[in-house]
Order: structure tokens, then C-alpha cells, then sequence
């Protein structure tokens, strides 16, 4: 099993490269800002995806989803649990630790079998620092199921840090996931996060958790 990140991470010394930083204190939020700032920047979206096209052969025909998850927040993203209602990881792709700022991450996902009406549905959470510090979990969850009409739908939650555990709880947000749509974003103590995820045969789901006020 390995962990991919895809782009250089943006830090102080990123910023400090830029005029606009000269002499000037750099916080959090500058580097969150940044980092939302360059997600499309070089091409970085476009490797990760690349990487796990080629995972292809490890899960043929099943419901997969590629997953690929981007880091906004100023400092590192640490991962937190994850829960399987149906199907698991494919191929060498974990759940990274770490997600540092400015990188993607990704892993697959995909149906235990190759069957219509399997699919491919899970969610993972990660801790991130809000503006001023304080910590908060991340919650962001997908469904894709094979051969199916309007069977992809993404849902994310942000809540205090610990927040994400027990069976009801999981239970709950499966049923909220598959009935949510396409796109689902959530705001909370000054943390926000945007998901999405893309009808093929093979699920592309988007994941991007940022500052308040960091997309102004």
C-alpha cells in the first residue's frame, strides 16, 4: 500500500517567494488562501488522476470511485476513521495520513463484486484547523452504484473534532448520503467544504475543504 499526494505543498515559504508577502506577517489563512488559489495550478489536478487511471486493471468492471481530495486549510489535513457501507479500497491506494497544504490526495474505491445494483459507498474523515486554531473533523462520503440511473451522489459534514463515531451515527449518515444529489457542501465554525462527484463508469469524486473567507 502506498500514499499519493500530487502537487508542491504551499507553506511560508511559498509565500514568502511572492511580493505580495514581503515583509509581512504570513498566517493561516494566507496559506489557505493560497492554496485554494493554485488547486488547478500546473496541471497538479491532472496527475493524481492520471495515477489512478492506470490502477484501472485492479478493480476491471466493479462500481469504483477515484476519490481525490484537496487541502485548503493552511496546515495539514490528519486523517481520522473511515466506514464502508459497501465495497473497500482497490489496489495500492490508502487513506493518507496526512494531506498537506495545497496537495491532492486520492485513493479508489470500488464494489466488492461486479453485479447490477453493487456499489461502490463509503466516507472518510479528516481533522483540519479552522482560522483561528481550533480544530474540527471533516466528514465527506460518496455513493456510486453500477449500472444505475441518478446512483451517484455526494455528502459532506463538518462538526467538532471526535464527532464522527458510532453505529446510529453511521447509519444516519448513510441514508443522508444516498439521498443526497451530485453536489453537497457544509460551513461550520469557519471551516467549509464542497463535494462532488462525476456519472461514468467509473466515478470521479471531488473533495475540497478551505478557510471562511479564503475564496473571496
Amino acid at each position: 500500500m502506498e500514499t499519493k499526494a500530487f502537487g508542491t505543498a504551499v507553506t511560508d515559504e511559498t509565500l514568502k517567494a511572492m511580493s505580495q508577502y514581503s515583509n509581512k506577517t504570513i498566517t493561516r489563512f494566507h496559506r489557505g488562501h493560497e492554496a485554494l488559489k493554485l488547486m488547478y495550478a500546473d496541471g497538479k489536478e491532472v496527475a493524481p488522476l492520471k495515477y489512478v487511471k492506470e490502477l484501472r486493471p485492479t478493480f476491471g468492471d466493479k462500481a469504483a470511485t477515484i476519490c481525490m481530495v484537496y487541502n485548503a486549510t493552511g496546515d495539514p489535513l490528519e486523517y481520522v476513521t473511515h466506514h464502508n457501507w459497501s465495497g473497500d479500497l482497490q489496489g495500492s491506494t490508502v487513506y493518507p495520513e496526512k494531506i498537506a497544504n495545497g496537495q491532492w490526495a486520492t485513493f479508489i474505491h470500488a464494489s466488492s463484486t461486479v453485479a447490477i445494483g453493487t456499489s461502490s459507498s463509503g466516507a472518510v474523515v479528516y481533522r483540519g484547523k479552522n482560522k483561528a486554531g481550533a480544530d474540527g473533523d471533516w466528514m465527506f462520503s460518496w455513493n456510486h452504484t453500477f449500472s444505475t440511473l441518478n446512483g451517484h451522489t455526494a455528502y459532506t459534514e463538518i462538526r467538532e473534532a471526535g464527532h464522527f463515531q458510532g453505529k446510529e451515527l453511521w447509519e444516519k449518515l448513510e441514508q443522508l448520503t444516498l439521498g443526497s444529489k451530485a453536489e453537497s457542501s457544509d460551513d461550520r465554525n469557519g471551516l467549509l467544504a464542497k463535494v462532488y462527484i462525476q456519472s461514468d463508469a467509473v466515478a470521479i469524486y471531488r473533495a475540497v475543504l478551505f478557510l471562511e473567507g479564503a475564496d473571496a
